[in-house]
């Protein structure tokens, strides 16, 4: 019979492995990129970047950048003109266009009521040497 006072028997095992040691295992056996032999898996051509923006730094497509557009094309364009095509005159792309390199030139034209409005035009600054 085992009495509550009989000697027992103490079996020692290892305390277990801390959890860093661990890591450190995982990561010798890791194999990265830098590591990889060449030739193992083939290249994947790099793709080309293409531009979401147009040459005055507004997003194709969009209408402030069809504005640009219209001011920017043969003699420009009076702001009751792009207002017609595009429902707003787009006024504050003249400061924005600046930082693309453009810079906002005006004369004053007849309109259809014989009074004198603005006709813009944006030109690209001249680049010095």
């Amino acid at each position: 019979m085992n009495s509550p006072l009989a000697p027992t028997t103490v079996v020692k095992t290892d305390p277990p492995a801390p959890p860093l040691k661990k890591a450190a295992e995982k990561l010798e056996k890791t194999t990265f990129k830098a590591d990889a032999k060449p030739g193992n898996k083939a290249e994947k051509p790099k793709k080309e970047k293409v531009s979401k923006n147009d040459e005055f730094g507004f997003r194709k497509g969009t209408k402030t950048s069809d504005a640009a557009k219209m001011y920017a094309t043969g003699a420009g364009a009076t702001t009751e003109e792009i207002t017609k095509a595009l429902g707003h005159a787009h006024l504050n792309l003249f400061k924005k266009v600046g930082k693309a390199g453009y810079v906002q030139e005006h004369t004053f034209v007849k309109n259809d009521k014989g009074g004198l409005v603005k006709k813009y035009k944006l030109v690209k600054k001249a680049q010095k040497k």
